[in-house]
């Protein structure tokens, strides 16, 4: 079937190019694996309130180290054509100590039941009063995107060139019990004009008339 993925745009009018989360999965090896999700954000992380609660975020683009964390992304086994069943997409330290590695084997049947069809279409949102509550209401575009004929290779490609980034979002904080508490997040994303990259067939549609 097919995969839609809806992104945000500031005008439905004149649609600018955004962000689109391709998919949000977690390590499956690394220091995160190894220590835990509280104790990697205790060490890899940036303390706030007194201590109680650390954040891992930044924005991991290309082969260039992040400056407030020093870490970068590296793909192993992946020369721009060739596959390595066994290699993985690494987010490594200035000594090559790896904070948060995919495997690809984990990666490619993400991939490929995400991407092999996907259709993309931008949204407004506003957030309005309902009866004394907040509700967020959506708006659709007419213009929609479809995406199909993928091949992994193209999103490490997309990686390596810097076109994909990595946008973790990894909260840990201490509650009233002493306990650590965490919220990880951890978004792949690009920019909607670089989607047609990830594509053999790409084409835009107009999907009704006002």
């Amino acid at each position: 079937g097919w995969e839609v993925k809806q992104h945000d745009v500031h005008s439905l009018i004149r649609p600018r190019s955004g962000e689109v989360t391709l998919f949000d999965i977690a390590p499956d090896g690394g220091e995160y694996i190894e220590l835990g999700a509280s104790e990697f954000a205790k060490r890899r992380g940036r303390p706030r309130a007194g201590g109680d609660r650390y954040d891992f975020t930044g924005k991991y683009r290309g082969t260039s180290p992040l400056e407030t964390t020093g870490l970068r992304f590296e793909v192993v086994g992946f020369d721009g054509t060739n596959i390595d069943p066994t290699g993985a997409v690494t987010l490594v330290g200035n000594t090559g100590d790896t904070a948060m590695s995919w495997s690809f084997s984990k990666l490619l049947g993400h991939w490929n039941r995400k991407h092999a069809q996907a259709v993309f279409i931008g949204s407004e949102k506003r957030d309005v009063e309902v009866a004394g509550s907040q509700v967020r209401e959506y708006r659709y575009g007419q213009h929609v995107e479809l995406g199909t004929g993928t091949h992994f290779r193209r999103f490490l490609g997309g990686i390596n060139a810097g076109t994909i980034a990595f946008d973790p979002g990894l909260k840990v904080e201490k509650g009233a019990n002493g306990r650590w508490k965490s919220h990880a997040r951890f978004p792949f994303r690009i920019s909607s004009r670089e989607l047609r990259e990830l594509y053999v067939d790409f084409e835009e549609l107009r999907t009704c008339d006002t």
